[in-house]
């Protein structure tokens, strides 16, 4: 009996550059497969970025800051039946394409803004977790 990989039955592996918007020259790499939520994607900035505490969070895919028609957010018991929500979205659910860029915002208060690009390197392979889970590459200042 054969077991194995083939690309047919591995899920794309989309990297996305994520950098704070305050500082441009402060972003990491990340890796999510296109078959994980959107909210694995805030978790891995959340995680990449060292922040501690929890916070609402939202990402605007037009790339414009509070676009409602664009956003997806987390899950808001006060929330409208419109609202999308990350926990429920699927990243290939997206059709996201080379170059794309949208904005992540971490915790209303303190407006932490991301930008997100979807890096060009969109690959069949598994993370490469070289800096620790979804993150591959990061510069710091």
């Amino acid at each position: 009996m054969t077991t194995g990989l083939t690309k047919s039955n591995v899920p794309r592996v989309y990297q996305f550059k994520v950098s704070l918007s305050s500082s441009p020259n402060i972003w990491r790499i990340i890796e999510i497969k296109e078959n994980q939520m959107l909210s694995s994607l805030h978790k891995a900035i959340f995680n990449a970025f060292n922040r501690f505490d929890e916070h609402l969070y939202s990402f605007f895919m037009s790339n414009k800051p509070y676009d409602r028609a664009s956003e997806y957010t987390t899950s808001d018991p006060d929330a409208p039946e419109t609202v999308k929500l990350a926990n429920r979205t699927r990243i290939d659910s997206l059709y996201l394409h080379t170059g794309q860029k949208f904005l992540h915002l971490f915790d209303y208060s303190d407006n932490w803004w991301h930008e997100v690009e979807l890096h060009p390197d969109v690959c069949l392979s598994w993370f490469k977790g070289h800096y620790g889970d979804n993150i591959t590459k990061c510069q710091c200042y």
